[in-house]
């Protein structure tokens, strides 16, 4: 039974990883790239299904961040000795949502507020979440710096 609740940290993990700062798509903010990649699909919901490898809705970067965080899932699991347990893997992030009091006050960036929430269910059909909120704008490459970390000229 222990070992399962590590399930719940470790979905809690992958959402503060994916909402950080360091989660970069070719040296921008990934979730400033997916929120304007949500924009200019006419939604404010992203779906990533790290089990079947499918985003929707789909756009340039789906695979990257789809292989990137499936490959940290299977990383995770293994280091947890939990490999085996885990059924499904989803992230899900909603963009432009209605900031709940506490999330207001601690606003650290420009932007709308989105939430991000990563479930993972085990073989049972048990599910652990993991969510964090934040403040993101849409990807403005006048206003942003890219990162020359790890990238080729």
């Amino acid at each position: 039974m222990y070992r399962r609740q590590q399930l719940k940290n470790l979905a809690y993990g992958i959402a503060c990883r994916f909402a950080s700062r360091n989660n970069d798509i070719d040296g921008y903010w990934a979730l400033g790239l997916l929120y304007s990649a949500a924009d200019a699909a006419a939604t404010h919901t992203v779906r990533f299904d790290l089990v079947s490898e499918t985003a929707a809705p789909s756009f340039k970067y789906s695979t990257k961040v789809l292989t990137q965080f499936g490959q940290y899932l299977q990383d995770r699991l293994a280091k947890l000795d939990l490999e085996g347990y885990v059924f499904a893997a989803t992230i899900d992030i909603e963009f432009n949502i209605e900031p709940q009091p506490n999330h207001a006050m601690c606003r650290t960036t420009w932007g709308d507020p989105f939430r991000c929430c990563v479930t993972l269910t085990d073989d049972l059909g048990r599910d652990y979440t993991g969510t964090i909120r934040g403040w993101c704008g849409k990807h403005d490459t006048t206003r942003e710096r890219r990162s020359t970390r790890g990238y080729a000229s």
